[in-house]
């Protein structure tokens, strides 16, 4: 398929941009619309991807390399031990997901742990986090080296032995969250780096336009310098969600995506995570109400109501985050709660869920990230679960794929043009699917508590990140 970049001079001065799109389902129009939507495309020009998919779900999940969720999965790409700094070897050790740390996972902790892809100076990262338990804090040099529990996470397991786990997926650039959760919805953050800061070394909160006055990025120039005071962290590029909006103008899909997040400037999760938030034409514009989402288990209650829009991104609250300093174990059950309903509904059968993590969250993970020299990215592996009645059963996907491969795969399915950043540059995750297969049935992921604890699930007030 011939992909076409964006045309900003087109968009900057309001002419219309003619874009076809394939199979925009109706996002009102209830379960029945999920089967069947219209398309601006003939149907005998539709390509097999645009004729089977018509919706994508991206959730987000948070701070975990491959290494510590998918350790000793069979066929997949994982060691028993890693080196630290002065070549030591470690052997990685089981931790129970609520076990309660954090590492540095900065811009800077990543470039160092990466080392000119000797990948040996995750011991240099570990720090304190109050509250935390042993083997974890007291600057333990070999926290990082740390795999979890499989009976813990049994449903990402079993997910991944179902369909399709890949083995060589790479966040976006080397960084940690805010920048991380930029492009899984650009595909860039606009050369900036780590969190938002009001003064070096001192975080704020919200995350994005919401920041406080005067906050600021560190920025990298052409070469990968660190400029120290950058921009603000509010920004004004185009996203996946502008090309679904220009795409879907002329149709009668009045939901192109939502966002769903817990919400900004109330509880956790939604104050650093809430990528929209950063994004000026979506914060002060008319989709901060109608796409954006919140509570994020919104997008229970839109899956059984049959609204789900085209293409959505569902990021979790604290508790269910996987996130370390979390201190809990129910991102599995999460997850799962998501792609059950969506495989008891309609949507089952023309949808591609893609679970991933936001960044390593500074655990070890053996393999180089491809371009390791390149400033801008890829970043770290972390891992792509692909459930989907045509994800290619029990397969592992050694192709390499970054957050840039969601986007392209995006674009592909509703035939949008490139953002011309990442996607560009990033595969389309063909790989992972078989559009030739008999569908596969969904039987439910085995998981507790259920869709019902969350959904009466109190939210957390605790700042949910600093990195």
């Amino acid at each position: 398929m011939q992909r076409r970049v964006f045309n900003y001079v087109l968009a900057a001065v309001g002419m219309p941009i003619a874009l076809a799109i394939a199979g925009c389902s109706g996002g009102g129009g209830g379960a029945g619309s999920a089967s069947h939507g219209g398309s601006l495309i003939p149907s005998a020009a539709l390509t097999p991807l645009q004729q089977k998919i018509k919706h994508i779900v991206i959730i987000v999940q948070e701070n975990r390399s491959f290494e510590n969720l998918f350790d000793n999965f069979p066929g997949a790409d994982t060691v028993t031990s890693g080196k630290e700094h002065d070549g030591t070897v470690v052997p990685l050790h089981q931790i129970e997901l609520e076990t309660r740390f954090d590492v540095n996972h900065s811009y800077q902790a990543g470039v160092s742990e990466i080392d000119s892809g000797k990948m040996d100076q995750f011991d240099l990262q570990s720090q304190d986090y109050p509250g935390c338990a042993p083997p974890g804090c007291a600057h333990d040099p070999t926290a990082p080296y740390a795999y979890v529990d499989r009976n813990e996470i049994q449903p990402y397991w079993n997910m991944a032995s179902k369909y399709t786990l890949a083995d060589k997926m790479f966040q976006g650039a080397i960084d940690a969250s805010f920048v991380s959760h930029q492009f899984l919805i650009a595909g860039q953050s606009n050369r900036t780096i780590n969190i938002p800061l009001s003064s070096p070394n001192h975080f704020v909160i919200p995350w994005g336009c919401d920041s406080p006055p005067g906050s600021y990025m560190e920025e990298l120039d052409s070469m990968g310098n660190i400029i120290e005071h950058g921009p603000a962290p509010c920004y004004s590029y185009p996203t996946l969600a502008t090309l679904l909006d220009n795409a879907l103008q002329n149709t009668t899909n009045p939901v192109a995506w939502r966002y769903y997040s817990p919400p900004v400037q109330g509880f956790s999760g939604g104050d650093t995570w809430s990528a929209f938030d950063a994004i000026t034409q979506v914060r002060y514009g008319p989709e901060w109400t109608r796409n954006v989402s919140t509570p994020e288990t919104n997008v229970l209650r839109d899956i059984s109501a049959g609204t789900l829009a085209t293409v959505s991104w569902v990021i979790p609250n604290i508790n269910n985050s996987d996130h370390q300093i979390a201190g809990t174990k129910t991102g599995p059950a999460w997850v799962a709660s998501v792609v059950n309903a969506i495989g008891a509904s309609p949507y089952w059968k023309n949808t591609a869920i893609f679970i991933t993590w936001d960044d390593w969250g500074g655990f070890y993970d053996h393999v180089v990230p491809p371009n390791y020299g390149d400033p801008h990215g890829p970043g770290l592996r972390v891992p792509l679960i692909v459930v989907s009645p045509y994800a290619r059963p029990g397969y592992i996907s050694h192709v390499t794929h970054e957050f840039g491969s969601i986007l392209h795969f995006a674009e592909e399915t509703f035939n949008l043009p490139s953002l011309g950043t990442t996607d560009a540059r990033a595969d389309d995750l063909s790989d992972c699917f078989n559009f030739s297969q008999a569908p596969i049935p969904f039987t439910v992921i085995p998981a507790s508590p259920g869709a019902s604890y969350f959904l009466s699930q109190k939210p957390d007030g605790r700042v949910p990140d600093d990195q």
